[in-house]
């Protein structure tokens, strides 16, 4: 013997409210409901391991900072000696060559 589950929703569609009445059985009901927990739990699981992996490419990628150099912590003004030394030291090396 199946048990029915009645529904009342009131809708409102551009500005005029409209009320929809549903009905189900229970098992229904229930299935559908456990199918939706069940996907939200794979969504749930999906998003702990996509936040897994991007914190493992952040530790990466400071990593890889640490190791050469700190590339974005360099300041402007020092990235811009380096870069005058670098020419500067070029010239010398062409004169050289001449």
């Amino acid at each position: 013997m199946a048990k029915d589950v009645k529904f009342n929703i009131k809708l409102s569609i551009d500005g005029k409210e409209h009320i929809v009445e549903a009905t189900t059985d229970v098992k229904h009901f229930a299935q559908e409901l456990g199918i939706a927990e069940t996907k939200g739990k794979r969504l749930r699981d999906s998003l702990l391991k996509f936040n897994g992996l991007v914190t493992l490419f952040q530790g990466l990628q400071s990593s890889i900072q640490q190791v050469t150099g700190g590339g974005c912590c360099v300041s402007e003004k020092s990235f811009k000696t380096k870069i005058h030394r670098k020419n500067i030291l070029n010239l010398l090396m062409e004169f050289q060559d001449k």
